[in-house]
């Protein structure tokens, strides 16, 4: 998350006097998406996990 927060403003802002400014400003931002996805993501993920192993069962 943050490696990702710190590229995207990096690339949008630029390396300037307001970079660290912004980059802490959207910390929570982030922080707060990579989580409700990560809550949405994970079932889905292990039903595939779970589907693909009983797939390949012999």
């Amino acid at each position: 998350m943050l490696i990702l927060s710190f590229a995207l403003t990096a690339i949008n802002v630029g390396f300037n006097e307001v970079f660290l400014m912004a980059w802490i400003s959207g910390i929570p931002v982030s922080g707060i998406a990579v989580y409700l996805v990560s809550i949405l993501i994970t079932p889905l993920v292990g039903k595939m996990t779970q589907a693909c192993i009983k797939k390949n069962e012999f």
